[in-house]
């Protein structure tokens, strides 16, 4: 999977992009297809925007930054594979 996320990234231009965490793709079952993996990474990175948008959240300092370091790091995957790249 990295080597992919590799070749995401190059072909954006990103090589120095922040690397998506070990845990997150640990968590994704290795017998799925690449795309199904990719869809549920999607997912996680609609989910955690959906709680960063959430009033609440900066109230708790800790959780907001967990967050937006995660939705930081999925950013250039994401773009990558919905083919925005911006």
């Amino acid at each position: 999977m990295e080597i992919a996320l590799a070749a995401l990234r190059a072909a954006l231009g990103q090589e120095d992009a922040a690397p998506v965490p070990q845990q997150q793709i640990a968590a994704i079952d290795k017998s799925e297809g690449m795309l199904d993996r990719l869809e549920k990474v999607k997912e996680r990175y609609d989910q955690i925007t959906a709680l960063l948008s959430d009033f609440r959240c900066p109230l708790q300092q800790e959780r907001f930054r967990e967050l937006s370091k995660e939705h930081s790091d999925l950013t250039p995957l994401i773009r990558a594979y919905d083919g925005t790249g911006r």
